[in-house]
């Protein structure tokens, strides 16, 4: 993946991190981990350190790894930007360190069956398409379980029938009476740089990561991939000055 920068145009990892800050980054995340299923405690200021440097660490690479960033009203335009395109994506909560691993190593991420002791179980959705709303990115962010001390990433990519299985599952297994259900799907495969479309990543205001006044409970930041950069300009221009009619994702 590229990106360009005015006139110049620079590789991804034109500016790697050292093997020991990588190291360290991976180590913050496992630690994260393992906090999230109860496997070790950490204190307060080890939790908040470690996010910190999580977030930062994925911050840098997902902006040099991507064409476009976005957050307010303009991440509403990437949401209106994929919605508005024929092609239906495919959305998934995703394991922090696996898409640190994706844009900043480009190492593809693989995700497998028979996981949770189902051939097919719902761990995915459909976005765009023919459906213009946000339900299939709301259920990827409810009902995903992956995240690094609160910080969550959903990743929106395209189908590669080669490499992937999306499976529709049965009604009764996607059928909720609090929210609608009807494009969640299964998935298997593998998840490779150039099919990624978006990532979305979530921080909770309240450990007040980011220079931004906190607004409500979290703050949501958008990066675009694999997408035309002219075409990307072309539509945020146009339509800079018009009221989005699509809400946050959850």
């Amino acid at each position: 993946m590229r990106i360009e920068s005015g006139e110049q145009t620079q590789d991804q990892n034109i500016h790697p991190l050292l093997p020991e800050k990588e190291k360290q980054v991976f180590d913050a995340f496992h630690k994260l981990s393992q906090d999230h299923l109860g496997q070790i405690t950490l204190n307060p200021r080890e939790f908040k350190s470690l996010t910190k440097e999580v977030y930062e660490a994925l911050s840098e690479s997902l902006v040099k790894a991507s064409i476009k960033s976005c957050e307010g009203k303009e991440l509403n335009k990437m949401y209106e930007y994929f919605l508005q395109k024929e092609e239906e994506l495919i959305v998934r909560r995703e394991i922090p360190d696996k898409v640190f691993d994706l844009v900043h190593n480009e190492k593809p991420l693989t995700v497998e069956s028979g996981q949770l002791g189902f051939s097919d179980y719902p761990n995915c959705a459909l976005f765009g398409g023919m459906s213009k709303d946000m339900q299939g990115l709301n259920n990827a962010f409810n009902e995903g379980w992956g995240e690094a001390g609160g910080v969550v990433l959903t990743i929106g990519f395209h189908k590669n029938d080669e490499a992937m299985t999306v499976v529709e599952l049965e009604n009764e297994e996607t059928i909720n009476e609090k929210e609608r259900r009807d494009k969640v799907r299964s998935f298997t495969g593998e998840i490779k740089p150039e099919d990624l479309a978006f990532v979305v990543m979530r921080i909770p205001n309240s450990m007040n990561l980011t220079k931004k006044p906190n607004e409500g409970f979290y703050s949501f930041q958008g990066y675009i991939f694999n997408e035309d950069k002219n075409k990307i300009g072309a539509f945020f221009e146009a339509n800079k000055k018009e009221a989005s009619v699509y809400r946050k994702a959850s």
